[in-house]
């Protein structure tokens, strides 16, 4: 069992002994560290080490070659494993260059950099990966921290390269970073995902299982269903036409369902004190009314255009 550290002294090729230290490529038990002062791009056979079971693998902080590559529409994923002897392992990805990364059974994963986007609709960070069955002791969460940055989960262009997570984790992270989760997303069950947010941007394609906003900007779209949003700071932007089942604002959050003309429905609502909602063109369905909890209709900012009736009810 060995660190295995990339560079390149024979080229891109990930496949050749000689571009790793020691002379061989990573094997079975082995670490993989792409250091910060690597100056060559890792290509060629991408899947060479897809059967290599790692103790770990990380991309230092800095680090600025591209791993993977895009040609046109077609992305190369660099493939790893990290299931050794019945653990599970972590990879910290620190690099600002384009990756391209599929992580297999993985334990956790902390993005602690990112690429700005490399062109319009693009990330400078790509992954993908699946998981095995079982996911105790919080395995499969993700953890962005980044300071900057463009974070792709998931590709939109193949539904066979999908992400599967336990956990999706911002805190940390500075305004302009955003996390793109394609539809493909899911956990390793191929049902919805839970969402912590505490900043940064996430615009989010796929069901959720949970979402705990208390700060960033938080974007649904295209069909994404939403279990459980509890929102207590930041902005979330309702786009999606899936359903929400309950939704729960308060302190500093604002809610909007003004970015598209797309019916929508929110079959449990509750406002507290400070929330703002914003409906603006009377798009969303609320099932079963809007609760005020513990406050009054002053309490609350509810921007939804003109001509409704409240009717107040008895708790």
């Amino acid at each position: 069992m060995a660190i295995k550290i990339w560079q390149g002294k024979e080229g891109t090729d990930v496949s050749k002994g000689g571009n790793w230290s020691s002379g061989t490529i990573p094997a079975n038990g082995d670490s993989i560290v792409v250091p910060s002062d690597a100056s060559v791009n890792m290509a060629g056979d991408l899947d060479s080490l897809a059967a290599v079971t790692l103790m770990g693998f990380t991309v230092e902080d800095g680090c600025s070659i591209n791993i993977g590559v895009r040609e046109g529409n077609t992305l190369e994923y660099f493939e790893i494993e990290l299931l050794h002897s019945a653990a599970y392992y972590n990879a910290t990805l620190g690099g600002t260059g384009e990756i391209y990364l599929r992580a297999d059974n993985y334990h956790e994963i902390t993005i602690r950099m990112a690429g700005a986007a490399p062109g319009t609709g693009r990330s400078a960070l790509n992954l993908i990966g699946t998981q095995a069955a079982d996911l105790t002791d919080g395995r499969g969460s993700i953890h962005v921290q980044a300071a900057t940055g463009a974070v792709a989960l998931g590709n939109q262009r193949s539904t066979a390269q999908n992400m599967e997570l336990n956990k999706l984790h911002m805190a940390a992270v500075a305004t302009g970073v955003t996390v793109v989760v394609d539809a493909s997303s899911e956990d390793y069950s191929d049902t919805s995902i839970p969402f912590e947010v505490e900043a940064g941007i996430v615009k989010i394609f796929c069901p959720m299982e949970s979402l705990a906003q208390s700060g960033g900007t938080v974007y649904t779209e295209g069909d994404a269903a939403n279990t459980a949003s509890t929102i207590t700071g930041g902005t979330f932007y309702g786009n999606s036409d899936g359903t929400i089942a309950a939704l729960n604002a308060s302190g500093s959050a604002i809610v909007s369902f003004d970015g598209n003309l797309r019916a929508r429905t929110v079959s449990n609502c509750i406002l507290a004190a400070g929330a703002t909602l914003r409906d603006k063109l009377g798009l969303v369905t609320f099932t079963n009314g809007i609760d005020l909890i513990r406050c009054g209709l002053d309490d609350v900012t509810l921007d939804w255009g003109s001509h409704r009736t409240i009717t107040p009810s008895t708790v």
